[in-house]
């Protein structure tokens, strides 16, 4: 059964032409042929008329319909320059569900026809044998907070996927288009820190529980039979994947670092001319989990992710 649409204003139409009328008398005055000739106050006072003439036109497209269906087959239909999937309007129930609903199917079309035209061809690169199984892999969601970073300002958000490969960890980040906050690019270095410190930590304790407690309460040298070969920062590869955006085109790359003073540091980056499987279906096979809130997208931590795998990552070999 059809909504009512609680907006609808039955003389919308004689709404419309009054404030069309004004519009276009103000819009003659200051932008038409010639020079304007208010200054000042008189120039800022006409042109704010304007602009709420104009915004009340607009407003009367959603007062135009009895009911929200009505509305919605005008909105959608308004949708000339992308093709939007078919939507059943019954569940809709207002205006502004309308309204959201259009505007991110509208975004969502823009970004595959964008993504059509700017993605890297999804093949494993020659030469890279990490993010080939997908089984193996581990991706989620993470937010860095600034004071992991080191940073001031915002955080990082980003979406991580992990592989080992011959006893070497290979660590992708994706930067995220939809998180206000530095971008992976420019927290390369301190984002492979973080891991690299976590993995770390992670590998100590391990191989501290591992030790007799007599010999931990001596403090005596653990014997190497009793050690797990330290966590090396070469034993990890890092790199980095920039979804496809409009104008820009989807990028992978390898990021080589260095190591000093206990920290990542001098990235340069290496493209590849192809994109795994693994890495590119990320963000869709793990989209419904970007939606959750902040609070949530701290966890898990990195080390704390990968601790609970069958082959403890993180952990050396």
């Amino acid at each position: 059964m059809p909504t009512i649409n609680e907006l609808h204003d039955p003389d919308s139409d004689a709404v419309y032409d009054h404030h069309a009328a004004e519009r276009q008398r103000l819009g003659t005055i200051l932008f038409g042929p010639g020079d304007c000739e208010l200054t000042g106050a008189a120039h800022e006072e006409a042109h704010a008329a304007w602009k709420a003439h104009h915004l009340a036109c607009l407003r009367t497209f959603e007062t135009q319909h009895a009911t929200v269906q009505g509305y919605a087959a005008w909105r959608f239909g308004m949708s000339t320059e992308v093709d939007l999937p078919a939507v059943d309007f019954e569940v809709l129930g207002s205006v502004a569900e309308v309204n959201l609903l259009a505007s991110r199917l509208e975004a969502e079309a823009c970004e595959a026809r964008h993504a059509a035209v700017a993605s890297l061809p999804v093949a494993q690169p020659a030469g890279l044998a990490a993010f080939s199984d997908a089984g193996r892999a581990l991706r989620y969601w993470r937010h860095f907070r600034a004071r992991e970073l080191g940073r001031s300002g915002g955080g990082c958000r980003s979406l991580v996927t992990v592989d080992r490969v011959d006893g070497v960890w290979h660590v992708c980040f994706m930067h995220d288009w939809g998180h206000v906050g530095v971008s992976v690019t420019n927290a390369i270095s301190s984002l492979a820190s973080v891991v690299y410190l976590e993995a770390l930590a992670l590998a100590e304790a391990r191989r501290a529980a591992e030790v007799p407690g007599w010999r931990r309460g001596l403090g005596r040298v653990v014997p190497a039979g009793w050690r797990r070969p330290a966590l090396s920062p070469g034993s990890f590869r890092f790199y980095e994947h920039v979804p496809p955006r409009s104008p820009g085109e989807e990028d992978f790359d390898l990021v080589r670092l260095s190591f000093r003073d206990g920290r990542f540091c001098d990235p340069g980056w290496r493209p590849y001319a192809s994109i795994p499987q693994v890495i590119a279906s990320a963000r869709h096979d793990l989209r419904r989990d970007a939606e959750v809130g902040p609070g949530l997208l701290a966890a898990p931590r990195a080390a704390a992710a990968v601790a609970a795998c069958d082959q403890a990552p993180f952990a050396p070999g």
